[in-house]
């Protein structure tokens, strides 16, 4: 069971960590709490019966709402990403069959369901791209043409609007804001 926390400013920090016998770290961009026990799925003779039964469904179906199977857009992100982080397909053609291919359904197919979750192929493609471009240029120090090349960009300056066009900023720029806050933030 998961309890989130929506005001982050928990005050008797010690307070909650005796409660839950752990030691909670709170002020994360997502406060949540993770409840294991075991008596959450037993019954209590103390308590009444008929809402034990509706509690323990209520959980049940929360459950299953949290474990369920991930919808096909974030199914479609992953594939996307290894395609791109194998160098093996950078061009959207190639990543589309290759994507359809693991999928095992066409691309009429997939591009109807992923409509469904309000998503097209190319929109996922995009912001793919826009995640790793932001992700190499802070963290490698691949050249600008060859983050556009990683990426299947036909060239340097279709790259480069890309990113400006979602960003605001060049590429170039954005690396170096990200040198500078590395320096003085």
């Amino acid at each position: 069971m998961q309890i989130e926390l929506t005001d982050s400013a928990v005050h008797h920090h010690a307070l909650v960590n005796d409660l839950f016998n752990k030691t909670c770290l709170l002020r994360q961009e997502h406060d949540a709490i993770i409840l294991e026990n075991g008596y959450l799925d037993c019954e209590n003779a103390s308590f009444n019966p008929l809402l034990n039964r509706l509690q323990k469904s209520h959980v049940s179906a929360l459950k299953k709402q949290i474990f369920k199977e991930p919808p096909l857009t974030a199914a479609v992100n992953t594939l996307i990403e290894q395609c791109y982080l194998s160098g093996q397909e950078t061009s959207a053609n190639s990543i589309l069959e290759k994507v359809c291919q693991e999928l095992r359904m066409s691309r009429w197919t997939l591009n109807r369901r992923l409509q469904l979750e309000s998503a097209t192929f190319t929109q996922l493609l995009h912001q793919q791209q826009l995640l790793l471009s932001m992700r190499m240029l802070r963290e490698s120090t691949l050249s600008i043409q060859e983050i556009s090349d990683c990426l299947g960009f036909s060239s340097h300056s279709v790259y480069s609007r890309f990113f400006k066009s979602h960003v605001q900023l060049s590429p170039l720029q954005f690396r170096d804001k990200g040198r500078g806050c590395e320096r003085g933030c």
